[in-house]
C-alpha cells in the first residue's frame, strides 16, 4: 500500500474496522432470521459490498479520506443500494 507509514496503518485499521461493520450485518441478518424478522438486505447483498473493498484502492490517503464510507452506516447504505439494485434485477 503507498503511503506513509503512519497512513499505512491508519488505513489498515480504516479496512479492519469495515470488515468488522460487514461481519456485524452478517450476525444480524442471521438474528433477525432467527427471530423470524423480515429483512431488507440478505448475504449476498454484504458479501458485494465486501468484494468492492477488498478491490479498494492500494493508495493509504484515498481510504483516509473515503473512512466515512467505509463506518458501519456508510457500508450498510451500500449494502442497502446493492439489496435495491438486487431487487430491481439489476445487480
Amino acid at each position: 500500500m503507498k503511503g506513509t507509514e503512519k497512513q499505512v496503518k491508519w488505513a489498515m485499521e480504516i479496512l479492519d474496522e469495515a470488515e468488522k461493520s460487514l461481519n456485524c450485518m452478517l450476525k444480524n441478518y442471521e438474528k433477525d432470521i432467527a427471530l423470524g424478522d423480515t429483512t431488507e438486505y440478505i448475504p449476498e447483498d454484504v458479501e458485494a459490498v465486501r468484494e468492492v473493498l477488498r478491490k479498494a484502492p492500494d493508495n493509504a490517503s484515498a481510504i483516509i479520506d473515503n473512512r466515512k464510507r467505509l463506518g458501519y452506516d456508510g457500508l450498510k447504505k451500500r449494502v442497502l443500494a446493492h439489496a435495491k439494485l438486487r431487487k430491481e434485477g439489476k445487480a
